[in-house]
């Protein structure tokens, strides 16, 4: 066996070749250790460990009757040296090697003998947690390794995902060897080799027989579905078709595996507002809807393709003679399609009931066809260097010449009553738009914008333009202007959007409320510029009422966008075209733009035990609606009323629910006829916050603004309340009830905890998380759930821990947010835990050793001058069948993501394309 290992604080690589061979054990002895060569130096430690290691392993099943080992320093660069290697990290690195190759861990009696393994071990002197030093080094020593992880103490996580290059390899926290086996992060597959972990000693491990034949097979199954989850991740930012489909093959090998599941959640849900993918092959030139929305266009090279809208099946196929089409447009009735090449061909042809399109020339030209336009009454207008003419219909025998040679010309928008405006590059005080007659020939023109002589450096440029608001605007972008929308009747400026930057494209929906705009943030010296496109800022903009921008880009990975995309013209969902600097080219349809306008603040998401597949969701103006998340089809329970609604509960046996106010009123109701449970329960005129019953349903407590702690006697109505804390604890964030009913956990929002005796409602124990010195919470105890015989709680800091009865912390779960935990749920079998936080992310881990199953940014960008944490979610929930997780944001929405299996194939087989799937995902998502 050969080991490559990463050593100590130095870049070196410690190779171990190791080889035995099997039989009966001999009694004249133990296995034998020998040397061979001339070894590097070691000190005492290195020896120890050795010593430690074997001692561990001797006697054990599957202990090699004879092994003989030998270790060479090798520099990062591949020469050979005879470099000192000396202290415990060495020996602990050698130690967890030893154990790992003789199959004496979990995770590796499950293993296949593989050639290749890369650990990292540091260990101080004591064997305990040390700091991990030169990580930046470490990194970048396993950064050419594919879908590799580094493994790093919970303190250095930050340290490590700062220290990566090109966002490789993945940084994973842990805390030991057992906890890196537990989360099946160390293993010998060759495709998921790199760990990178602060140890305590490689006997915590474990000792385990060596693995039999159906061992071998399962791991061997394993090693795929850990290959397959790998490259989802990688492909998941340029390639979600490709991810989506790596995921569905690792789930058919093994639909049990968290590993698989993990992978499907990301590739399924990795951009919330993706709805499918197109595997365009080489360079998208050109997409277009047709005027209803049903078809969509898509240039690729020589070839145009025109699918379903949804991009799932194709109507039919086209192509120019020669070249490369650059330009594509649907006639004013649906009926034609109309191409420009870069040979300088303008192609019209008619959709039959065919799947190929006969198409005839209308312009065959000697340079490239810059712009073209479709209009009413078959109209066509093309901008070529001999300048831009136009046809009344396609079967015109000549064309009009509108505006003679110019090779500015940049776009053209046929506008209503038959005329054509033309946009232009400007040079010098040259008209930068105008607007001609298309069906006269030299006819003078309206010019609307020109550039100024006295600014030459601030010349004004069209580059791009749209006509939307049913033919009544005309939307104009360039250079270094601002975004422009004309009356086309009057034609007069009516308004402008400020937008940065050169626009490269605007697509627009039919109503006016949805314009799409490519433009250009000039990326730092260290980024790749690629010039056919328009770099990651594709922005989606509200022109109906002035809505905030929503920007729409996949992934960070991919360093640009082309300026080539669309609008659907009746729901005005986005589609944008990749241009990667090297690979294949893909079109990405989105989910129609968030709006905001008439949406309420969510502010409870809680499962519906009516309906296992729904949740009940609480708005802020006072609206109880039930939400199916398998559809997004919404019940209303209970309409706005005057007072705003900030709480809601439910009791175990589903029967009663609890609705608090601003006014501080509890309203109960029967459930789910929703009539109303005599008077309202009411003490003070503080806003109720949180709300929850015992387990016994006896219970209700009840939490207001002011930090008072009410138990209230659901019978018969009586109330006791709790003590104020000796300070200032700020307003109740969060209830968790002890399952036997015997204790209640109150966190206050400035970091005061307490444990309540619901008898007595007076306080057993008592915390102070923001006191000085406190290190395993910061504050604003917001959310926290009951979990085995404690507690799971969110704080201030972003940090998730679980801690026991009397508030003590236990363990800190290895993953975490970056802002204020708001919001906290357990799944109803335990066995994943979800938050939500004010850093605009939901986070879905596995419990109970923490690994992260998902992690989802909202498709909402924060917005300063919206309300407080303006498009981040507020709440999340689990259905009460535990198979969808929803999420509520502070604007309104709600988003819902599949936790089945059945759920997530579906979700994934949208985002893979049909056209290029392997047989056996074709049958899968049939």
């Amino acid at each position: 066996m050969r080991i490559t290992i990463a050593v100590g604080e130095s870049s070196a690589l410690l190779t171990l070749v190791m080889r035995y061979e099997r039989g009966p054990r001999k009694a004249e002895g133990p296995a034998v250790l020998e040397r061979l060569d001339a070894p590097p130096p070691t000190d005492a430690a290195f020896d120890e460990a050795v010593t430690t290691a074997l001692r561990w392993a001797e006697g054990q099943a599957g202990f090699p009757t004879r092994g003989r080992i030998t270790w060479t320093v090798r520099t990062a660069d591949g020469s050979q040296v005879t470099t000192p290697i000396g202290g415990a990290s060495a020996g602990g690195a050698f130690a967890v090697a030893l154990a790992f190759l003789f199959g004496l861990t979990p995770l590796a009696r499950r293993r296949p003998w593989d050639r290749c393994a890369v650990v990292s071990a540091e260990v101080d002197a004591f064997g305990l947690l040390g700091p991990v030093t030169h990580i930046d080094q470490k990194a970048a020593l396993v950064a050419d390794i594919d879908h590799g992880r580094l493994l790093v103490a919970g303190a250095a996580h930050e340290r490590a995902l700062a220290a990566q290059s090109s966002g490789r390899p993945e940084a994973v926290a842990v805390t030991s060897v057992a906890d890196a086996v537990r989360a099946g992060l160390l293993r010998r597959f060759l495709a998921v080799p790199v760990a990178f972990v602060v140890l305590v000693a490689a006997t915590a491990t474990g000792v385990w027989a060596a693995a039999n034949a159906a061992d071998r097979a399962e791991a061997r199954t394993q090693a795929q579905v850990e290959s397959l989850s790998a490259q989802a991740r990688a492909y998941h930012g340029a390639a979600p078709d490709r991810s989506a489909g790596a995921a569905l093959q690792a789930h058919l090998l093994d639909p049990a595996s968290p590993v698989a599941t993990a992978a499907m959640l990301s590739a399924a849900y990795g951009d919330l507002r993706l709805a499918g993918v197109i595997d365009a092959g080489h360079q998208v030139g050109a997409v277009r809807f047709s005027p209803d929305g049903r078809l969509l266009a898509v240039a690729s090279g020589g070839r145009v393709t025109v699918y379903e809208s949804d991009g799932h099946s194709v109507r039919a196929r086209t192509g120019a003679r020669a070249g490369t089409v650059t330009e594509v447009r649907f006639s004013a009735d649906g009926r034609g399609l109309v191409l420009g090449t870069d040979r300088g061909e303008v192609l019209y042809g008619v959709l039959g009931e065919g799947d190929d399109i006969g198409l005839r020339v209308l312009r065959d030209a000697d340079g490239p066809v810059l712009a073209l336009a479709t209009g009413d009454g078959g109209r066509v207008a093309w901008a070529t260097r001999a300048g831009v003419e136009a046809v009344a219909r396609p079967g015109s025998r000549s064309p009009v010449q509108v505006r003679p040679a110019d090779p500015s010309v940049t776009s053209l928008a046929f506008l209503p009553g038959g005329r054509l405006a033309v946009g232009r590059l400007t040079d010098g005080d040259d008209p930068a738009l105008q607007v001609y007659p298309a069906d006269r020939a030299n006819a003078s023109p309206k010019t609307l914008l020109t550039a100024t002589k006295a600014m030459r450096l601030l010349r004004k440029s069209v580059s791009t333009m749209t006509v939307t608001d049913g033919g009544r605007s005309l939307v104009v972008g360039g250079a270094r202007i601002d975004l422009q929308v004309y009356d086309t009747r009057t034609l007069r400026l009516k308004k402008t959007v400020s937008l940065d930057g050169y626009v490269y494209a605007l697509s627009a929906s039919a109503d006016g409320r949805t314009v799409l705009a490519a433009t250009r943030e000039w990326p730092s010296y260290r980024t790749p510029v690629d010039t056919t496109s328009a770099s990651p800022t594709v922005t989606a903009l509200d022109m109906s009422d002035g809505g905030r921008a929503l920007g729409v880009v996949y992934s960070e990975a991919t360093e640009s966008l082309t300026a080539v995309l669309a609008v659907h013209p009746v729901t005005g969902a986005p589609v944008v075209a990749s241009a990667p600097l090297s690979g294949r080219s893909r079109v990405f349809l989105y989910a129609p733009p968030l709006r905001t306008d008439a949406q309420e603040q969510v502010g409870a998401v809680v499962g519906d035990p009516y309906s296992p597949g729904s949740v009940l969701v609480l708005r802020a103006d006072g609206r109880l609606i039930r939400y199916r998340a398998r559809d997004g089809r919404t019940t209303v329970l209970r309409k706005a009323g005057s007072q705003a609604t900030l709480a809601l509960a439910v009791d175990g046996r589903g029967r009663t629910l609890a609705v608090g106010d601003a006014s501080g009123r509890i309203t109960l109701y029967d459930y789910p006829a929703m009539r109303p449970k005599g008077r309202s329960l009411h003490r003070t005129d503080s806003p109720v916050f949180r709300l929850a019953f015992s387990p016994d349903d006896r219970t209700l407590a009840a939490g207001d603004s002011a930090g008072e702690v009410q138990l209230w006697d659901v019978a018969h109505r009586t109330v006791k309340v709790a003590p104020e804390p000796e300070r200032d604890a700020g307003a109740v964030g969060t209830f968790a009830w002890r399952p036997d009913g015997t204790r209640l956990l109150v966190g206050h929002r400035l970091g005061w905890a307490e444990v309540l005796d619901p008898r007595t409602a007076r306080p057993t124990v008592t915390r102070n998380f923001a006191a000085v010195g406190t290190d395993d919470g910061l504050g604003d105890l917001a959310a926290a759930v009951p979990y085995r015989d404690g507690y799971l709680a969110g704080f201030g800091d972003g940090r998730i821990a679980r801690y026991g009865p009397k508030i003590g912390l236990r363990e800190q779960l290895p993953q975490r947010h970056s802002q204020t935990v708001l919001g906290i749920a357990l799944a109803p079998d335990e066995s994943a835990l979800l938050t939500v936080s004010a850093d605009y992310t939901a986070l879905l881990q596995q419990l109970p050793d923490g690994a992260e199953l998902f992690r989802a940014t909202s498709p909402e960008d924060p917005d300063d001058d919206d309300l407080h944490y303006g498009g981040a979610w507020s709440a999340g929930g689990f259905t009460a069948d535990g198979k969808w997780v929803v999420l509520g944001s502070t604007t309104g929405h709600l988003t819902a993501l599949a936790l089945d299996g059945d759920e997530l194939v579906r979700r994934l087989c949208a985002l893979t394309d049909a056209r290029t799937r392997a047989d056996e995902l074709s049958e899968v998502c049939r």
